[in-house]
């Protein structure tokens, strides 16, 4: 009789230690994302467009010139060279910033870096529970540091970029 009254309180025990592992991993995912944030969108408009930046921006403000959202040109020259989509976040990010700016050609690369470290840790939170003790703070310090998921991303040849 008295194994059956602890099968209970053992259940119990465990639900309350996971909602205790609950609410730490999300207080500790929001310092997280909190932290990425502040690394993606600080300074977000602060330095100049750099080559594939300047194409992205100007096939954005053609676009916007010529009312065509489905013909991407830059110079007067069809650029098929990355989705619509890629441009259409940027016009749809001007409002926000206050125009079409180093900021809005920016924004939906920062958007999606802080998304992909919350997706990152949700998987790291789904592959490895309470029992294996892997912090998202770990699991996403490497994403958010490297310069792969930075907003401004670093020149690869100093070649002109070909029309």
């Amino acid at each position: 009789m008295n194994s059956a009254s602890a099968s209970p309180d053992s259940a119990a025990l465990q639900r309350a230690a996971g909602n205790d592992n609950d609410s730490r991993f999300r207080l500790r995912a929001g310092c997280v994302l909190i932290l990425a944030a502040i690394l993606f969108f600080a300074r977000l408009g602060a330095r100049a467009l750099w080559s594939s930046e300047f194409r992205w921006a100007e096939i954005a403000r053609e676009m916007m010139v010529t009312h065509n959202y489905f013909w991407p040109t830059i110079n007067g020259h069809v650029y098929y060279d990355k989705p619509l989509g890629s441009y259409w976040l940027v016009i749809f990010s001007t409002p926000f910033t206050g125009g079409l700016n180093e900021a809005a050609t920016r924004l939906p690369c920062a958007i999606a870096g802080l998304l992909a470290v919350a997706i990152l840790m949700r998987l790291v939170r789904r592959l490895y529970d309470a029992r294996t003790r892997y912090s998202p703070v770990s699991s996403s310090r490497p994403a958010s540091a490297s310069y792969s998921f930075r907003a401004t991303p670093v020149p690869t040849s100093k070649r002109s970029p070909a029309n």
